[in-house]
């Protein structure tokens, strides 16, 4: 099962470059697993719409039905939306089954199914509204059978399944080196190109501001990131070895790191290029040529401490002012700010007022814009 489940995550990276369709991939899950129902798929809990599908193994007339109605009263989306990613989950965990067996979800469109009342799911991808996922529904009699297996199966490949969602959004199709220069230039993230030994190729704007600001990670004279903390570089090292001789199932998809002496962690995820795509790669290889991208992304809470520092800084603001803009900031009235910190509104508005002479500021669009300002958030 393990060699097979290695398969698996091989199949994800071919998926994610364009050699294998998702189709065909969730085929091959539903002809491993005989009786069982997959499904690929999002949805948007704002909206309570779906983002789309891909399955196998069930009914097509079914699957029309849960497109155009279940896929809106579907008992378990809310515990997918709210469990943590990249942990299998059975269905029991995300909902008991004595409240499944009283919803229409149910006694409509899962009993008729040879009752697949059970069954693993995982969620790869999740913010604030919307969530994506894979799922496998199984059928009552086979829960002892199935689920564990599952269970293990898909804890084995959702760090890839992550890792594959995060390209299909920000990488192009395989193409030539130019192109994909140029697409890199152009990402709304910060993206740093390696070759096979895991020197810099090249770097969009916003990595090289990243390193500006927090001077992180160092490029040496020979172009090798080299960082504070020594665990960044022992996982660049391994992830771009895996990367290079063709066993990406090994490598971990998205770390924590420490930066610098502080406290503050920012992430960092490496995937594959597509120029690497199907290919082992050497170190006698163009050394221009990028076998992986670093995307690297500070975390909310550290942002928000820089920006409080900042804000500090500049303008004299003590931490009550400081939460407060930052509230505005974040779309929160006066009446909710009051609120949640136990406050009367006029003792906010005080807060406010020194708030406004210490930035120089008169209404609160114009405290919203500079802090957007310091952001370096563009604006029309």
């Amino acid at each position: 099962m393990a060699a097979d489940n290695d398969d698996l995550v091989d199949q994800i990276y071919q998926a994610m470059h364009g050699t294998l369709s998702w189709q065909n991939w969730i085929d091959g899950l539903n002809a491993r697993f005989d009786g069982v129902k997959f499904a690929l798929w999002g949805h948007d809990l704002k909206a309570n719409s779906n983002l789309g599908m891909v399955h196998s193994g069930y009914d097509k007339a079914y699957m029309q039905q849960w497109i155009d109605y279940y896929s809106r009263v579907n008992a378990w989306a809310p515990g997918l939306a709210q469990a943590p990613v990249g942990v299998a989950q059975t269905a029991e965990q995300l909902l008991d089954r004595q409240s499944l067996l009283t919803t229409e979800y149910y006694h409509d469109w899962v009993r008729p199914q040879e009752d697949i009342a059970t069954g693993v799911g995982i969620t790869f991808f999740s913010d604030a509204n919307r969530f994506f996922g894979l799922t496998a529904n199984v059928r009552l009699k086979d829960e002892e059978q199935r689920n564990p297996e599952l269970k293990t199966m898909m804890t084995r490949i959702a760090p890839h399944l992550s890792r594959a969602f995060d390209a299909a959004r920000r990488m192009p199709k395989p193409g030539n080196a130019e192109d994909l220069e140029n697409f890199v230039a152009r990402l709304p993230i910060a993206a740093v190109a390696l070759n096979s030994k895991g020197h810099l190729c090249y770097m969009n704007a916003l990595a090289q501001q990243f390193i500006d600001d927090w001077a992180e990670p160092q490029i040496s004279s020979n172009g090798a990131l080299v960082f504070a903390d020594p665990q960044a570089d022992d996982l660049l090292a391994k992830g771009i070895q895996t990367i290079a001789f063709g066993t990406m199932r090994l490598l971990p998809h998205r770390v924590s790191l420490k930066l610098g002496k502080g406290s503050a962690s920012w992430r960092m995820s490496l995937v594959p290029s597509p120029l690497a795509a199907g290919e082992k790669r050497f170190a006698l290889d163009d050394q221009m040529r990028p076998v992986a991208f670093l995307f690297m992304e500070a975390s909310a809470g550290q942002i928000k401490q820089r920006l409080a520092d900042e804000l500090g800084k500049r303008f004299g603001l003590s931490p009550a002012e400081t939460a407060l803009a930052l509230a505005l900031y974040g779309g929160e009235t006066l009446g909710e700010i009051a609120a949640r910190k136990g406050l009367s509104v006029h003792t906010v508005r005080n807060q406010l007022r020194t708030t406004f002479a210490k930035t120089h500021t008169h209404r609160q669009h114009q405290l919203v814009r500079l802090i957007s300002d310091l952001l370096g958030e563009k604006h029309d």
